[in-house]
């Protein structure tokens, strides 16, 4: 707050900022939905990092947000329509990060066939 002071700043959030600098209000309020993602989802995420960001603007649009990440750890989940993990069977951190784009790309195409069948009713 000192810092603020002397140097005529305003304090915000960093998801927050970067959000507004990429622009993301304008994408969002023609899109259907919105995808996030980080590596772990859990209770920290709820302390406005990128997908928690992402998620409160996203209702505030009054559209269905989901998350994927590496690994999810939320008991209560009242933020999120959906949480999905890109991990499809045990491994290590270094397998998932060796192999990140293709676990990423099918847990990406099964949330939109999942989509998919759902929009169709």
């Amino acid at each position: 707050m000192t810092f603020a002071a002397f140097l005529d700043a305003n304090i915000m959030a960093g998801a927050d900022y970067i959000l507004d600098v990429i622009g993301i209000n304008e994408p969002m309020q023609w899109a259907d939905l919105d995808i996030t993602g980080e590596g772990m989802i859990d209770s920290q995420t709820f302390m406005n990092k990128a997908p928690y960001a992402v998620a409160m603007r996203a209702k505030k649009f009054g559209k269905h947000i989901f998350a994927i990440g590496r690994s999810i750890s939320l008991v209560e989940n009242n933020l999120f329509d959906g949480l999905f993990s890109i991990i499809n069977k045990p491994m290590d951190l270094e397998e998932a990060i060796e192999n990140a784009g293709v676990l990423t790309y099918h847990a990406s195409k099964e949330l939109a066939k999942l989509i998919n069948s759902v929009s169709k009713k």
